[in-house]
């Protein structure tokens, strides 16, 4: 099949809190109470490439009525927590609080109007989540945060920022996990139930546990049946789906093992990702695709884009479009999109919300189709690996120092690349440059250097003339050659030393 004939969509994670919070809230001041009122927040995302919404019901809180966990209305009428007096009735739980209670049930009026307008519901749950490791209270934290602490069921401080996660080396957190599923399946009729273990993947004191694989395939083996009981109860599949970091040896150095899951059918889609901090350019999609063949593989974007030196990058519509043209290439079935916000009902004199909203209607309405990926304009910029286990080496290609002498390359996947196609090649030096340094794409040398400028996209909290390199290196951009290479393998020759920090091929 060509690229041009991909169609296989874009899935997008719909956030428990940055999102629904907000919308919720809004619509409740909007009102009326009715399912109507409700319904924007879907059908914003029909008659786009969208094929699938992934609503996120549970971070360390259920978003929706729970007997398991601590829900979101319960933490409404919070009032004191671990010592300290609290409110979260004012915005957090405000305006979910109120729609429960006239009787509506916005997830249930969601999944059911994602099927009427021809798009998937999934139900995500987030299987570890961490967030706000330092606070004395949290407005996302269950009662079995505080109980599951002093028990020593959490992994314990040598993880740092994870110290917090709970240990599923413990029977009663896989217990609670797996009653939490059971329970929502039997609530709500969805397409599918995914695993989020990108918050987190530390499930385990994986350093010191040599039977957390074993552990957690019994656990997908206890969540298979779970699953099998609500395809029974609702009379059609119910899809399995897991998000999982890029490398599979890293994964099962986690403890977690996608090939034996696949071959037992335990999940049949995998989301392979980044967790945060940038989009990663480099993921081994195809690698995934050859071991997991029967899998069908998507590749999760996230929203950031490296890091300037401001804080938060986010990825505009042409570099999230240049990832998708780099792992369609390679197999990807979908494209996966996670901490991309739209709200129907975002105030309209908010200008960063709206450059942030058209950068997410432009990349859902171009990144799910080969016809619309390929014919666009596409960025493809070397990022880097995010998180990596204990004892295993993050991808990070750049900083690329290349000392008089050296010859060094680099490598940058993207993709099919046609003939009516032009291609610019973007270095940015903190040390050197193209006049030190000789630099050729695929055997072919680059000439015609000029100092050039890549400003940030207007969405960026500190937009630079430097756009997703840091601020003090030097860029340049030279016209090389579109040449349907699928890699473009940059090679650099030094006269003298020199430190590449930036790199970036802009196909038109």
């Amino acid at each position: 099949m060509s690229v041009l004939d991909w169609n296989g969509g874009v899935i997008l994670n719909v956030d428990i809190n940055s999102v629904n919070t907000p919308f919720l809230n809004e619509a409740a001041e909007k009102g009326p109470f009715a399912e109507e009122t409700l319904l924007p927040f879907v059908d914003q995302y029909a008659d786009t490439q969208i094929r699938a919404l992934a609503f996120c019901v549970f971070c360390q809180y259920s978003a929706t009525p729970s007997r398991v966990w601590t829900d979101s209305l319960a933490l409404h009428d919070r009032r004191t927590e671990n010592g300290v007096e609290v409110r979260y009735d004012r915005y957090e739980y405000k305006g979910i609080y109120e729609w429960y209670a006239h009787g509506i049930d916005p997830y249930g009026v969601w999944f059911r109007r994602c099927r009427q307008r021809g798009m998937e519901a999934w139900l995500s749950v987030r299987m570890n989540d961490c967030h706000c490791p330092d606070e004395v209270a949290s407005f996302l934290r269950s009662d079995f945060f505080y109980e599951a602490r002093e028990k020593g069921w959490m992994v314990g401080g040598a993880y740092g920022y994870y110290r917090n996660c709970f240990d599923y080396a413990v029977p009663e957190v896989r217990r609670r996990m797996l009653d939490y599923m059971a329970e929502q399946l039997d609530r709500y009729d969805v397409d599918g139930l995914e695993m989020d273990f990108m918050r987190e993947a530390v499930c385990f004191d994986y350093v010191n546990r040599p039977d957390k694989a074993e552990i957690m395939n019994g656990f997908m083996r206890d969540a298979d049946r779970i699953t099998k009981a609500a395809e029974k109860k609702r009379g059609h599949k119910i899809k399995r789906i897991v998000r999982l970091p890029r490398e599979i040896e890293q994964c099962l150095v986690y403890g977690f093992d996608p090939e034996t899951w696949v071959r037992e059918g335990l999940a049949e889609h995998v989301n392979v990702t980044p967790r945060w901090e940038s989009c990663d350019n480099d993921m081994p999609i195809a690698r995934w695709k050859e071991r997991m063949p029967s899998a069908e593989i998507s590749a999760g974007i996230e929203t950031l884009c490296l890091r300037n030196d401001g804080g938060p990058a986010h990825a505009d519509a042409d570099v999230v479009n240049g990832l998708a043209a780099a792992y369609v290439s390679q197999g990807a079935d979908a494209v996966y999109l996670y901490n991309y916000y739209l709200n129907p009902y975002r105030d309209p004199t908010n200008a960063a919300a709206a450059a942030y909203a058209r950068r997410t209607e432009d990349v859902i309405r171009r990144c799910g189709s080969g016809k619309t990926i390929f014919s666009s304009p596409r960025r493809h910029i070397v990022t880097f690996q995010d998180i990596a286990p204990a004892g295993c080496a993050r991808y990070k290609p750049l900083p690329l120092p290349v000392g008089a002498g050296d010859v060094k390359e680099i490598s940058l996947p993207v993709g099919r690349v046609f003939p009516s196609a032009r291609a610019k090649l973007i270095l940015g030096f903190s040390a050197g440059s193209p006049a030190s340094v000789r630099v050729s794409v695929n055997g072919e040398n680059c000439t015609g250097w000029s100092p050039c400028t890549v400003p940030a996209p207007a969405l960026d909290f500190t937009p630079t003339d430097a756009g997703y390199a840091k601020s003090g290196v030097k860029l340049y951009g030279c016209p090389i050659a579109a040449r349907d290479a699928d890699r473009y393998v940059i090679r650099l020759e030094a006269a003298e030393d020199a430190v590449l920090d930036y790199a970036e091929v802009r196909i038109r």
